[in-house]
C-alpha cells in the first residue's frame, strides 16, 4: 500500500470504528515486524483496533488495553470469510475475555463489514450498520446491503 492509500484507509476506520473521536484526530501508524503498514485507533478508553495491510489483505485486531498493554481480542481477515474468531496471540482470563465477548462482538461484526470484510449478516442488520453513512460512501466501500 501506498501511503496515500494508507491515509484513505485510515479515513474511512476512523469514520467506522471511532465515530465519537474529536474531528482531525488521526490513528497511530506506523510498520509491523514485516514492515506493512498498521494502524492503532482507540475505540474507547479501554478498547483499541489494530490494523494490519498484509499482502494477501487486511487483518483487523479489537484489544483490550489493561495496564498499558493489549490483551484478549478478536481477529478477522478482510481476504477471508468472517468468523468470530479470538486472537489467541493476546488471551486473558476466561471470565474477563467472556465479558469482553458479549459486550464488543456486535460492535466487531460491523466494524468488520464496514471496512470490507465477508461478514454473514442478515440485510436487516446490514441496512442498521449503514445507517449514518452517506450513499457516496456505502458506493465508495462497495457495500452490498
Amino acid at each position: 500500500m501506498t501511503e496515500q492509500e494508507v491515509k484513505e484507509l485510515a479515513g474511512r476506520l476512523m469514520r467506522i470504528w471511532a465515530p465519537e473521536q474529536k474531528s482531525g484526530e488521526q490513528p497511530k501508524w506506523g510498520r509491523d515486524y514485516d514492515s506493512n503498514p498498521c494502524l492503532e485507533i482507540s475505540v474507547s478508553d479501554s478498547v483499541v483496533l489494530y490494523v494490519q495491510c498484509e499482502l494477501g489483505g487486511i487483518r483487523y485486531s479489537l484489544l483490550q488495553q489493561m495496564e498499558n498493554d493489549l490483551h484478549g481480542g478478536f481477529m478477522c481477515y478482510s481476504s477471508e470469510e468472517y468468523r468470530e474468531e479470538l486472537d489467541m496471540e493476546w488471551m486473558i482470563e476466561p471470565e474477563k475475555q467472556q465479558r469482553f465477548i458479549e459486550k464488543w462482538i456486535a460492535f466487531f461484526r460491523r466494524g468488520c463489514w464496514l471496512s470490507g470484510c465477508l461478514v454473514d449478516a442478515s440485510a436487516h442488520e446490514k441496512a442498521e450498520w449503514v445507517v449514518g453513512f452517506s450513499s457516496e460512501e456505502i458506493e465508495s466501500w462497495n457495500l452490498r446491503i
